[in-house]
């Protein structure tokens, strides 16, 4: 028994992350359920996952975790901060049980980003659908309290390749990725959530330079043809705050709900203790950094001052080094990387970029979002890093010698 539900884990239980960003849109509870179901599984499974060649992202990841849970004992609400590191932590950590999987088999890669690419045309359907059931059913709509769109902009990138690679014909193909640009740019237009729109920028500008390798110039255009298709359509929510006679920085903190002021006052009122910050999760605990017009938010919607406020200049420098290893290492093998490979590590390179480009206003350092696509994508990319790094060298031809 305990052989089997080990073979289970590594036949398809393992590709359960690309599943998470589809659980979002049924609620947090079913996330919750099936995140932790993965966890108990992976654990059991855990004398069968084996990690080769990676010491410098285990240490890297090790080191961050400790910079983390030294500011714990000195938080205002130690179990609340204890509670964080621990979820950060399971998180987080899923990002070696998809590297030792994807060394496993070479096809592992290619089911990864098939899954992606499945769980994106679902998720696609069941957010159209949970729409549906809230205009039809709830009483109020409150499109960015009810709506989850970074699970589709994260989605997108891999979906469009799914479809892409999946479709014979080449109308039906194109006719396949137009709909899926416009159902998500929708939705998230719809959503009124501006770091999500910022994360579908990103994600279609990466798309057209990494993943097609079109001009700048092209690509830029098409994004740009793509904002103001959006703000034709809504925006007077995607604008909301922007109007005239004020001085640029109320505009501005007006334009970013608040978030200018936010911020200011972190820099203002940094944390008593500069190099292990406040504690994880206690940045709401500190009235005088996180009040906006009389409300209390819980965190600094901005991952670097998210991780500095919470974890000192200690844990923002720890996930520096990370992500700059992390994206160094990528950029490094970049061209040794196989033509079959670019592919998958392009669509993980725009993956991590579209989630790190919304946590510049929303999501947070601490957050499932960033604990898991984006060290999902770190996976896949440091796999394929090494990978090319350990493939052998071709011999370069000589030419041939003249004939006597």
């Amino acid at each position: 028994m305990s052989e089997e539900i080990k073979n289970r884990f590594l036949q398809y239980g393992w590709l359960a992350p690309a599943t998470f960003p589809l659980t979002m849109i049924g609620g947090r509870g079913l996330f919750h359920t099936i995140f932790f179901l993965y966890v108990l599984w992976a654990l059991a499974s855990a004398s069968r996952l084996r990690i080769e060649n990676h010491r410098t992202y285990l240490l890297l990841f090790l080191l961050l975790m400790t910079s983390y849970a030294i500011s714990i004992p000195f938080a205002t609400d130690i179990i609340r901060a204890l509670k964080s590191w621990g979820t950060l932590l399971l998180f987080s950590g899923s990002t070696f049980v998809t590297l030792a999987m994807l060394q496993q088999q070479p096809d592992n890669l290619r089911r990864l980003l098939a899954a992606l690419g499945v769980c994106g045309l679902i998720a696609v359907f069941a957010a159209y659908v949970d729409l549906g059931h809230i205009l039809l059913f709830e009483d109020e709509f409150m499109p960015r309290l009810q709506l989850k769109a970074v699970s589709l902009t994260f989605y997108l990138p891999f979906l469009l390749a799914w479809l892409w690679l999946g479709i014979d014909a080449r109308g039906r193909r194109l006719a396949a990725v137009v709909l899926t640009i416009s159902a998500i740019t929708a939705y998230v237009t719809l959503s009124e959530e501006r770091s999500a729109f910022v994360g579908l920028v990103c994600a279609l500008t990466c798309l057209g330079i990494l993943v097609l390798r079109v001009r700048v110039y092209l690509t830029m255009a098409f994004v740009a043809g793509v904002v103001m298709l959006a703000v034709a359509l809504n925006g007077e929510a995607l604008l909301r705050g922007l109007s005239g006679g004020q001085d640029t920085f109320t505009q501005m903190d007006a334009f970013s709900s608040g978030r200018l002021t936010l911020w200011s006052q972190a820099i203002q009122n940094p944390p008593e203790n500069w190099l292990i910050g406040a504690g994880m999760n206690n940045a709401r605990y500190h009235v005088e950094v996180v009040s906006i017009d009389g409300y209390l938010v819980k965190h600094l919607h901005n991952i670097w001052l998210d991780a500095w406020y919470e974890t000192g200049t200690l844990g923002l420098a720890m996930l520096v080094g990370l992500l700059l290893y992390v994206f160094s290492t990528t950029a490094r093998h970049w061209k040794a990387i196989t033509a079959q490979d670019r592919l998958g590590a392009a669509l993980f390179l725009t993956g991590a970029l579209t989630i790190l480009a919304e946590t510049q206003f929303s999501i947070s350092y601490a957050s499932r979002e960033f604990g898991i696509y984006a060290f999902t994508c770190f996976a896949a990319l440091l796999h394929l890093a090494r990978r090319a790094a350990s493939s052998p060298t071709r011999p370069v031809p000589h030419p041939p010698e003249n004939s006597a």
